[in-house]
């Protein structure tokens, strides 16, 4: 709006999604504040959180279909819930804001994803929904492999894989302790390494800066059962180092806590990769940075003890049932009539067999008449939905996703404006020739023997969250 990225509320939560089953049946408790207390059970010093505020986490079921399979699994997503809908000591003493005050607390979990962290109600928001999200992923984990295994916590690592997706879910670490040390009685050495044993993380960003910190009055104030569980795995694994490598300030770079503008903090980073036994980046660049720079010395730790296959790679992958297939049908289908058949949609290897056609002039007819229908059907929805008019005779370069402040989104349309800037002041220096560039849609001529593809990419946040499991 007038030059600049606005925001706007989406109301998920009021679309009806017809697959989508409520489970009534399936909540959990959820507690923040309150503190911790400790007693003595069977000879052994126990703790126990009490205290504070409880709501409840709801589930919520979506099949997944696989293509060409007969079976489906289940995405569970959660939805906050208040323990009690109205406070009736509130209400009967005339305080009727304050009565439905629990509700509202519940409501501010699933209304807004990702709140702005640049102030301190922001960042409790966010941790709350964080927390909520990965506990009842977590007890839910733990109800199912209970119900099929029993006490049989060995098998707990064969049977469950729990991936983080960056450090967002971190909390999920000494949560999965809490669970196995306070609700089921583990020793602490042996939920420790379970623990470990079960989660898997992947890193998103090699920037420092981008992996989640929480301040420790913060966390110690929402969770305070957890500050003292990241102490303990903490001490665990820096007694380790100490006894190997000695100490040095690799021990503080390698520590769990660490310094934080306002106080110390727990970085998630580090309990990611301490409390996975793997570890990958989504690049072959990004994970060597990850191993050389962002995570240096817990990637040589894990060489020198033994875990040389710590850090894996996994490049990011593209599906072809929805990115080919779907999203442009004209060309899926010139691409299965050459090849004969469609098993490339499953083994996309098998595509090379079209480059024995890339030569003929019929197929390359075929191709380029794809491409112009989709570009074709491109413009009149730019033309709908935005006024603009595009020429299709351009290659098109198309950017779909929100403006982030640190990353690197703006050198896509900055390297387009550069170019129609020299393009318009220095008319002799070589290059492609740019028209003028917009915020959302930027159009570059394409030479006429040329058949590059428009690219695009696209993000989508979920209705609530979800977890997936092995069982």
């Amino acid at each position: 709006m007038d030059g600049r990225q606005v925001e706007v509320p989406d109301y998920w939560l009021a679309k009806q999604n017809c697959f989508e089953v409520a489970r009534e049946d399936v909540t959990y408790a959820i507690r923040f504040y309150g503190h911790v207390e400790k007693y003595w059970k069977d000879g052994k010093e126990m703790s126990r959180w009490r205290g504070g505020e409880v709501l409840q986490a709801m589930a919520y079921d979506n099949p997944v279909p696989g293509y060409g399979t007969y079976n489906c699994i289940n995405l569970r997503l959660w939805k906050a819930l208040p323990s009690k809908e109205v406070d009736f000591d509130a209400f009967n003493q005339g305080s009727y804001l304050d009565s439905a005050l629990p509700k509202q607390r519940a409501d501010e979990l699933n209304s807004f994803l990702y709140p702005n962290d640049n102030h301190e109600e922001g960042k409790e928001l966010r941790l709350r929904q964080q927390y909520l999200f990965c506990s009842a992923s977590i007890q839910d984990i733990l109800r199912s492999f209970k119900k099929k295994h029993g006490n049989n916590w060995d098998m707990l690592p064969e049977k469950v894989q729990i991936q983080l997706n960056d450090t967002h879910p971190a909390i999920s670490v000494p949560e999965l302790m809490r669970l196995l040390i306070d609700a089921e009685g583990l020793n602490v050495d042996y939920a420790w390494k379970l623990t470990k044993a079960t989660f898997n993380y992947t890193n998103h960003t090699v920037m420092p800066e981008a992996l989640d910190k929480w301040r420790i009055e913060l966390i110690g104030k929402l969770l305070p059962r957890h500050v003292e569980i990241v102490g303990m795995m903490n001490h665990m694994f820096l007694q380790e180092v100490i006894a190997k490598w000695g100490d040095g300030p690799w021990v503080c770079d390698m520590s769990m806590f660490g310094p934080a503008e306002g106080g110390e903090c727990i970085r998630m980073g580090n309990i990611s990769v301490i409390g996975a036994h793997h570890v990958n980046g989504v690049a072959y660049m990004h994970t060597e940075i990850v191993k050389r720079d962002t995570f240096t010395n817990l990637y040589k730790w894990s060489v020198q003890t033994g875990e040389p296959g710590k850090f894996v790679n996994c490049t990011n992958g593209v599906t072809p049932r929805r990115w080919i297939h779907c999203a442009n049908p004209g060309l899926s289908k010139l691409i299965t009539k050459k090849l004969g058949n469609d098993a490339w949609l499953k083994d996309l290897t098998l595509i090379r067999g079209i480059c024995k056609f890339k030569d003929e002039p019929e197929f390359q007819k075929e191709w380029t008449a794809v491409k112009d229908e989709a570009k074709l059907h491109m413009a009149k929805w730019v033309k709908k939905h935005c006024n603009l008019d595009i020429d299709t005779s351009f290659l098109i370069d198309v950017q779909v996703k929100r403006i982030h402040e640190y990353k690197r989104q703006l050198m896509n349309p900055s390297t387009r404006s550069t170019g129609t800037w020299r393009s318009r002041t220095c008319p002799r220096v070589s290059g492609p020739r740019f028209r003028s560039a917009s915020p959302a849609l930027v159009a570059r001529r394409r030479p006429v023997t040329t058949g590059r593809r428009a690219s695009s990419s696209s993000s989508t946040t979920s209705r609530r969250s979800s977890t997936t499991t092995r069982m």
